[in-house]
């Protein structure tokens, strides 16, 4: 999966959004499902949660994000309980 920071303007140096894009899920249309959180913290609780990704893979991922720079999250295997409790769909 893929995170993207959303700046609020071109100036700002805070991270208003952040993106969250499911790669390799089954989707048609050429477009990956995705869900915009209102915050690194939102997003970084659903991941630990739901996705049960490790803290150490999400600290650095805060980093990355903090700078304004996507991040990968490799190999997350997610069921379709997963995908949905974190407001991606699948398409069918």
């Amino acid at each position: 999966m893929h995170l993207i920071p959303i700046r609020s303007d071109g100036n700002s140096q805070t991270t208003a959004q952040v993106l969250l894009v499911g790669n390799d899920f089954p989707y048609r249309g050429g477009a990956a499902p995705s869900r915009g959180y209102l915050s690194w913290e939102q997003l970084m609780k659903a991941l630990e949660e739901v996705a049960k990704v490790d803290a150490d893979v999400l600290h650095q991922a805060a980093i990355e994000i903090n700078k304004g720079v996507a991040y990968t999250i490799p190999e997350v295997e997610l069921d379709e309980t997963q995908i949905k409790a974190l407001g991606l769909e699948l398409q069918k």
